[in-house]
């Protein structure tokens, strides 16, 4: 059995070392159960302010904004992790808590199932250094923890 902290050392590991999408952005990528596409990103600068508090950022926060397509036979709900990984091979995980503070009309609830076929969009915050050129953002799906993280162009 495997320790959820060794899951995400072993996605970190595959996350830094795997070449960087050769897809532009905005094309699908399929990953195990799900299909991802960026739509769009916005830098929103270090604060993220909403009646649900604020979060500041150690550089600047850019915000991801794609869609999530259930490509399974089966109703399910998307459960992962992810990184925003730049041109110079850093990555940066998801900040959760400026992800919750944005308001509420910004995201969804990513974990309610999806039937085959079915779409929605969320959207994911990330802490980036002023030099980071974002270049895809790899997504780790939790019902398989031993693929390949899929890397979505951004």
């Amino acid at each position: 059995m495997i320790k959820l902290a060794s899951s995400f050392a072993l996605f970190a590991a595959i996350a830094s070392t795997v070449a960087p999408a050769t897809a532009t952005a905005g094309t699908p990528v399929h990953g195990n159960n799900f299909e991802y596409a960026v739509i769009d990103v916005k830098y929103i600068g270090p604060l993220v302010v909403s009646d649900r508090g604020w979060r500041r950022a150690d550089g600047t926060f850019a915000v991801v904004t794609l869609t999530i397509t259930n490509i399974s036979g089966k109703r399910q709900s998307f459960f992962g992790s992810n990184r925003l990984c730049d041109t110079q091979g850093r990555c940066f995980d998801e900040d959760g808590k400026a992800t919750h503070r944005m308001p509420p009309s910004a995201t969804v609830d990513e974990w309610s199932p999806l039937n085959p076929g079915e779409s929605l969009a969320v959207r994911w915050a990330f802490d980036l250094p002023a030099d980071a050129e974002p270049a895809y953002v790899a997504i780790l799906e939790m019902s398989d923890l031993f693929a390949a993280p899929a890397k979505v162009p951004v």
